[in-house]
């Protein structure tokens, strides 16, 4: 753990709400945070002062008010911040400082020619190639009950093990309790001789919980971790669910058809119509360290 936490802030209300919870989850930590603006691809009518923008100088200096005015109602009280301006790629810029953070923050969408999608173009490339798990914040969310729970899918992958890790973590810094949940549903070949009862799906869940909790339960002493066992398929249980919790988490891929895709159709279909921030916890790939030389880029505290 580096204690360091990116967020990305494009002048967009999807990029306030994530850096407002980036400031909230940093401080939860004790982390410094980063706050990324990456300029290139980011249209100059979305800058302040755009006439007089002519040099990158400029474009970062107005990027850097952007930042300023985007901020200025969230309070960093007790956080560590540090802001930054780059060119080129939002996406691989964004990538690029996630291999030595703790976690990477994004809007569900952002300015551009996607953002009338239900997950931007930028959002969409981190969660599949961020070295670190992933935050997606809505612009627009509800505030969590008191006592809302953690909540993390759990269906015996390797991707879900990993969001069970995160989860109990995070379950853990709030001071609330998690909730794993698993769906029980059998997806019919049309051939199987034997399809089980909804009672030996239950069983089965049950003792993949009770395995895939055991190492949790053992870290965590104190943390009170309930079992959730809902019949159904996953996309339908967990959105439910998600509902009612702090933040939900999912891996980046399960046990399915898709599961050699980067994103899982369950975890593409949570995070695009999250009502919640959600975490993508994915496999940590290594990639280019946001250390290289950038003499494009500007950094400020």
């Amino acid at each position: 753990m580096t204690g360091r936490i990116v967020v990305g802030l494009d002048g967009s209300p999807n990029s306030t709400a994530a850096a407002r919870w980036a400031v909230a989850e940093a401080r939860l930590r004790g982390a410094e945070l980063e706050i990324l603006t990456v300029f290139g691809a980011l249209s100059l009518a979305d800058l302040p002062e755009r006439p007089r923008v002519v040099s990158d100088e400029q474009v970062a200096d107005a990027c850097a008010r952007m930042q300023h005015e985007q901020l200025a109602g969230i309070s960093d009280r007790d956080v560590p911040v540090l802001t930054r301006t780059l060119r080129g790629d939002p996406a691989q810029r964004l990538v690029e400082a996630s291999v030595d953070a703790d976690l990477l923050v994004v809007g569900a969408r952002g300015h551009g020619s996607f953002a009338d999608l239900l997950l931007g173009s930028v959002s969409l490339g981190c969660v599949h190639n961020a070295a670190c798990p992933v935050t997606v914040v809505p612009a627009y969310t509800a505030d969590a009950p008191p006592g809302a729970p953690v909540v993390v899918g759990v269906d015996g992958s390797p991707a879900g093990d990993r969001a069970l890790k995160v989860a109990a973590e995070e379950a853990a810094l709030r001071g609330t309790h998690l909730r794993a949940v698993h769906a029980v549903h059998w997806s019919s070949t049309g051939a199987d001789l034997v399809r089980p009862s909804r009672d030996e799906l239950v069983d089965w869940g049950t003792m993949l919980l009770d395995g895939a909790l055991a190492p949790v339960e053992a870290e965590w002493p104190d943390l009170r971790c309930e079992r959730s066992i809902v019949p159904g398929h996953a996309v339908q249980v967990l959105d439910a669910a998600a509902r009612e919790s702090a933040l939900l988490v999912v891996g980046s891929r399960g046990r399915g058809r898709l599961a050699g895709r980067l994103l899982g159709s369950v975890s593409l279909h949570l995070v695009s119509h999250a009502h919640g921030p959600t975490t993508v916890v994915g496999p940590h790939r290594a990639t280019t360290s946001r250390r290289s030389a950038s003499p494009e880029g500007t950094a400020t505290r």
